[in-house]
């Protein structure tokens, strides 16, 4: 006997993750490098000191450099639904910004 297809259960599959700030869990390239990697990002990196109201990326936006948060915090937001902005996570020093947009522009 074939088995039988339940679409109504598999609607839930489709459907988009929601954000979640479990999802979400820090790491800090900071902590986690050798010191070879970290003297080279210094070396080739721009350092740039930012006021706290800076939007570094927009959303949608491709960015053209990956960015190392190498000292304070910074709060990542969405625009969710009624054009509110919504807080995703609170990234710590030593955090990649940007990284996943960044990488599949190269890919």
């Amino acid at each position: 006997m074939p088995a039988q297809s339940h679409p109504e259960k598999n609607l839930a599959l489709n459907r988009p993750r929601q954000p979640s700030l479990q999802a979400m869990s820090p790491f800090s390239v900071l902590e986690r490098s050798s010191p070879e990697l970290l003297n080279w990002l210094k070396s080739t990196g721009v350092t740039r000191t930012i006021t706290a109201s800076t939007q570094l990326i927009q959303e949608g936006e491709q960015p053209q450099r990956l960015l190392l948060l190498l000292e304070g915090s910074l709060r990542a937001t969405i625009t969710g639904p009624q054009q509110r902005q919504e807080q995703l996570a609170t990234l710590p020093p030593g955090s990649l910004v940007g990284e996943m947009r960044w990488l599949e522009q190269r890919s």
